[in-house]
C-alpha cells in the first residue's frame, strides 16, 4: 500500500481536495474515460483557435483542458467518499534518513532510465515518422519559455496528479469487497505505468514512458512524495527541451544516443547508467515505508 499519510489537513490545499478518492480498477477506467472527454474538449478548442497560432501556444491553452473533466469527477467522488472513509494524502515526505541523497538518486535514475530506453527504442522500433518528428520539433524547438511551461511544468503537474496521485495511490489503498485494502504494489505500479505509456499515444514515447513510469511509481510507493515524481518528470522533459535547443548538428540529425557516440563509448555509458539505476533502486528500496519498515502498513497522521 506504500507510505501514504492519513489525510487530515490540506497537503497542498488544491491536492487535498482529492484525498478521499481511492479508485480501484473500475474508478481508474472512469478516470480514463473522463480524460478522453477532456482530450476531445481540448481538440475542439485547438481547432477553433486562430490558425496562425503556433503549436506550442495551442498546447499551453489546450493541454490543461484535457484534465479538467477528470479533476471535476475526482473532486466530486472525493467529497462523496469523505462521508464514509478516511483519505490518504496525495503528497507525503517519507525520504528516509537521507532525504537529499534519496532525491538526488531518484533524479539521476530518471536520467539513466531515459538513456537506456533510448537504446531500447532504437533497437526495436523503426525510425521516428517524419510527421511525428515535425510535431516534436514544434513542441520543443521554438519558443523555449513557452515550451518549458507546457512540457516541463504543465505535463509533470497534471500527468503526475492523474497517474501517481490518483490512479496509483488509489490502487494501492482501494478498499476491496473482500475487506482487504489495496492491490499488490507490482500490479498497481505496473498498471499506472502502462496507462502512462498509453496516454502518450505513440510507441516512440510510450515505451520510455512505461519504463520511467515504473521508476516513478516505485519512488511514489516508497516515499509517498508526489513532489518528487513531479520533479523527476520535469527533469526528464526539460532535458528533451534543452537537447532540442542546442545548435549542434549531430544532435539535430541523430535518432538516438547511439548515433552520437561510438559503439564502444555508447556501450560503456550504458553500463554506467545501468549501474546507477540499480544503485538508486537499491537505496530507495531500503527506505522504510511504515511501521517496522513494512510498506504494507499505512501510518496515520
Amino acid at each position: 500500500m506504500g507510505f501514504f499519510k492519513r489525510a487530515r489537513k490540506a497537503n497542498y490545499e488544491v491536492l487535498s481536495a482529492f484525498d478521499n478518492y481511492l479508485p480501484g480498477f473500475g474508478g481508474t477506467a472512469a478516470m480514463l474515460g473522463f480524460f478522453l472527454v477532456g482530450l476531445i474538449l481540448g481538440t475542439i478548442v485547438e481547432v477553433i483557435l486562430p490558425s496562425g497560432m503556433g503549436v506550442e501556444y495551442r498546447q499551453v491553452i489546450c493541454y490543461p483542458l484535457m484534465f479538467i473533466p477528470a479533476m471535476i469527477f475526482a473532486r466530486s467522488e472525493s467529497m462523496r467518499a469523505a462521508f464514509f472513509q478516511k483519505g490518504y494524502a496525495l503528497d507525503s515526505s517519507n525520504f528516509g534518513k537521507g532525504p537529499v541523497l534519496t532525491v538526488l538518486l531518484a533524479l539521476v535514475a530518471t536520467i539513466a532510465t531515459g538513456f537506456l530506453m533510448d537504446g531500447v527504442n532504437s533497437a526495436i522500433l523503426p525510425p521516428l515518422p517524419k510527421f511525428l518528428e515535425e510535431i516534436f520539433k514544434q513542441l520543443t524547438g521554438s519558443n523555449i519559455i513557452i515550451n518549458l511551461l507546457a512540457v516541463s511544468v504543465m505535463a509533470p503537474v497534471f500527468e503526475e496528479w492523474l497517474m501517481r496521485g490518483i490512479i496509483l495511490r488509489g490502487l494501492l489503498n482501494h478498499s476491496r469487497k473482500d475487506s482487504s485494502r489495496g492491490y499488490h504494489p507490482a500490479v498497481a505500479i505496473g498498471t499506472s505505468a502502462l496507462l502512462f505509456g498509453v496516454i502518450h499515444f505513440n510507441p516512440w514515447q510510450a515505451l520510455p514512458a512505461i519504463a520511467i513510469g515504473v521508476l516513478m511509481g516505485y519512488v511514489y510507493y516508497k516515499t509517498g512524495s508526489l513532489k518528487l515524481t513531479m520533479g523527476m518528470h520535469c527533469l526528464n522533459n526539460t532535458l528533451a527541451v534543452i537537447m532540442s535547443q542546442l545548435p549542434i548538428k549531430s544532435l539535430e540529425e541523430a535518432q538516438g544516443w547511439n548515433d552520437i557516440f561510438s559503439a564502444g563509448a555508447y556501450a560503456a555509458i550504458s553500463v554506467v547508467m545501468a549501474a546507477v539505476l540499480v544503485l538508486a533502486v537499491w537505496y530507495i528500496r531500503r527506505i522504510p515505508c511504515g511501521k517496522n519498515g513494512n510498506c504494507n502498513v499505512i501510518e496515520a497522521m
